[in-house]
């Protein structure tokens, strides 16, 4: 039998996973719509905050971006999130935990996290 054909039976889960879930799913912590235009601040820089990830609007070209946990997330030290920002697929949620992010093209949603 393949991992494809295998059915998984939860018994229980957890009231906090199930609202966490949601929260994020749904947005309840609220957005930030964001381009490279915006100005919270600066041209394209997102207002600091703790942000679950983004869904993209249009293709974005990210400058910067701050992780929120650099154990989990990791991108090697001759390389920025501007070397894979291209591959970022409009219409897609990347749930990518950060605290700061700039854009200097395209657009984004960014999504709270409480």
């Amino acid at each position: 039998m393949d991992d494809n054909t295998r059915n998984i039976l939860i018994k229980s889960i957890t009231r906090e996973v199930v609202d966490e879930m949601d929260r994020r799913n749904h947005a309840l912590d609220g957005g930030v719509f964001l381009s490279s235009a915006s100005t919270y601040g600066s041209a394209g820089v997102a207002p600091t905050d703790t942000y679950a990830g983004f869904i993209v609007l249009s293709t974005p070209t990210i400058s910067s971006l701050t992780l929120l946990d650099t154990t989990k997330w990791k991108i090697a030290g001759n390389e920025t999130i501007a070397t894979f920002d291209e591959f970022f697929a409009q219409g897609i949620y990347y749930p990518i935990p950060f605290s700061t992010l700039t854009l200097t093209g395209g657009a984004l949603i960014l999504v709270k996290k409480r």
